[in-house]
Parts: structure tokens; C-alpha cells; sequence
């Protein structure tokens, strides 16, 4: 019950989160951000078509770092492979709702995860088609370049142990 009502709080129009449905886009943003800074993100994403400084160039995924409103920012573009797969993507929700709405589980277990800053689905109606998550990017190492570099393995391994304590906790 706690995990739905999570859900839900974190897609619709409150104090921080900002929501606009149309019949092409359907948006969620910080709502700390400044209409100014907003547009800068949206023209951001329009700028970025084909990025270049990729980070991952996927089938289904292409994620790139991008400089917007004087913020270094990490933007996830979902893409749909074909027809088939648009339509199965139909009834669902997208991968980065689905993202935007697990930043907020993790913030609410106070797990540190980077910001979110937008979550643009563009769609005809019903018919999904490109998702966009926009988060901060956060500096430092990744888990597999410390554990390479760290002589404190077991310390590493209990923060994990207890951040899934965390997440079974409140999931079951």
C-alpha cells in the first residue's frame, strides 16, 4: 500500500513534481526549475538529436551527457526498435517513468541516487513513442572501479547488504 501510494505521488502535480499531458507529450519535471531553466532544458533536447558525447549507444537505449542550463546533465532517450515493439509498449508504461518513479522510491529510502530533473514521453494519443529521462549526473567512481581500486571490500559489501535490507524491507 505505502508502495503504491509512492507511486502515485511521485506522477502527479505537487510542490515538487510538475505535470503536463497532451495528446503528443506527456511530461513530468522538477518543479524547482525556473520556466526559464525549463525551456533551456526542452530546447536542450531539441539541440541534442544526435549528441555527441554518448556515454551508451544502444538499440533501445541512447544515453548522453549534455550541458543545459549551466548543469551537466545525464539524458536517457528509450527508443523504440520497431513496429512490433511500439505496440507492445502500447498498455505499458514507459521505461522512464518507470525510472522516474524508482528515483523516488530511492530517495524515500534514503538511498543516494542522482536527481531528476525531467521525464518527457512523446506519444499520439495512446501510442507511445521516444521516452526521455533527464537526471543530474553525478561525479565519482563507479562500483566496479571502486571494488578494482578499494582495500575496503568488506565495507562495500555491507553498505550493499544494507541498502537491499532497505529495498526488501519495504517492497515486501
Amino acid at each position: 500500500m505505502r508502495l503504491q501510494n509512492l507511486m502515485e505521488r511521485s506522477e502527479r502535480q505537487s510542490k515538487r513534481v510538475c505535470h503536463e499531458r497532451h495528446f503528443t507529450q506527456e511530461v513530468f519535471y522538477d518543479a524547482t526549475l525556473s520556466s526559464t531553466q525549463w525551456q533551456q532544458v526542452i530546447e536542450g533536447l531539441r539541440e541534442a538529436r544526435h549528441p555527441a558525447p554518448l556515454i551508451k549507444d544502444g538499440r533501445t537505449v541512447t544515453v548522453y551527457q549534455h550541458v543545459i542550463a549551466n548543469q551537466v546533465l545525464v539524458v536517457k532517450r528509450y527508443n523504440i526498435k520497431s513496429i512490433w515493439h511500439a505496440l507492445r509498449r502500447c498498455f505499458k508504461s514507459t521505461r522512464a517513468r518507470r525510472s522516474w518513479i524508482n528515483i523516488e522510491l530511492l530517495n524515500f529510502l534514503h538511498i543516494p541516487t542522482a536527481k531528476r530533473v525531467a521525464c518527457i514521453e512523446h506519444r499520439f494519443g495512446f501510442i507511445k513513442k521516444q521516452a526521455y529521462l533527464v537526471m543530474q549526473r553525478l561525479s565519482g567512481k563507479t562500483l566496479s572501479q571502486f571494488v578494482e581500486h578499494s582495500q575496503e571490500l568488506q565495507d562495500v559489501i555491507e553498505q550493499l547488504r544494507n541498502i537491499f535490507s532497505k529495498l526488501y524491507r519495504f517492497v515486501s
